[in-house]
């Protein structure tokens, strides 16, 4: 896949992605099912046009708060003259219907037309072989393994998830077993009560010593020199 574009040297505006919104509404007595959003003026700017042609280039879950609450979108990312990134709620009419279109597409690196199409109070996605105008065809099944659909269409593209890291170790406030009997063997060695090297720090008989502590009481034992034991 290769697209051609003439490359302009000097002052530009940086090449963002567009995200186009689904959603339906009218301005001025003309109908739109996507948009675009300006943060400025925080408005809706309608996108009349209702298709986008270009190369299919993932399928992200992203994870987003409405109203307060968390919603997952889908982002359809297509690579056309820019980044263009459509964006849907995961559980729409055009989300479903969109995927199982992109199911029955075997050679999903051929330039495809996505489209958006009005329904009663919902918007369904379309979607066309753009080199022929051909549309694909899907049935239509409410109960689809939605995730799994997303998953086999990136394997399609060659987008794999990547693995994730595991998580972060607990961080410790207090001391281990371990360390207490370290402390506790160092004290015997010098011939010195622990709770008499804890009390200056604030600790009483059956409380745990915190990490932050540690070192420090370490060095205070330290002081001490090792008794000598007589054979």
């Amino acid at each position: 896949m290769s697209i051609q574009t003439n490359i302009q040297l000097g002052l530009c505006d940086p090449p963002e992605p567009i995200y186009l919104y689904v959603g339906a509404g009218e301005l001025q007595g003309q109908q739109y099912l996507w948009y675009q959003y300006d943060l400025e003026s925080q408005q809706r700017k309608p996108v009349f046009q209702r298709g986008l042609t270009g190369y299919l280039k993932e399928l992200r879950v992203t994870a987003k708060q409405h109203k307060g609450k968390d919603a997952n979108k889908l982002d359809v990312v297509v690579r056309c003259d820019r980044i263009y990134i459509i964006r849907s709620g995961i559980e729409t009419n055009f989300t479903k219907t969109l995927l199982l279109t992109l199911s029955m597409v075997s050679d999903v690196s051929s330039p495809l037309t996505l489209a958006v199409a009005p329904g009663d109070d919902v918007v369904f996605a379309r979607l066309y072989n753009a080199t022929t105008g051909e549309r694909v065809k899907a049935e239509w099944n409410p109960n689809a393994p939605w995730l799994d659909l997303i998953q086999a269409i990136n394997q399609k593209l060659g987008v794999f998830p990547q693995p994730q890291s595991p998580p972060p170790l607990p961080y410790r406030t207090t001391i281990d077993k371990n360390q207490f009997a370290t402390l506790v063997s160092m004290c015997t060695e010098r011939g010195i009560q622990t709770s008499a090297v804890l009390t200056p720090f604030g600790y009483q008989r059956g409380s745990s010593v915190l990490a932050k502590d540690y070192q420090k009481i370490m060095q205070e034992v330290l002081k001490y020199p090792v008794r000598e034991v007589a054979f």
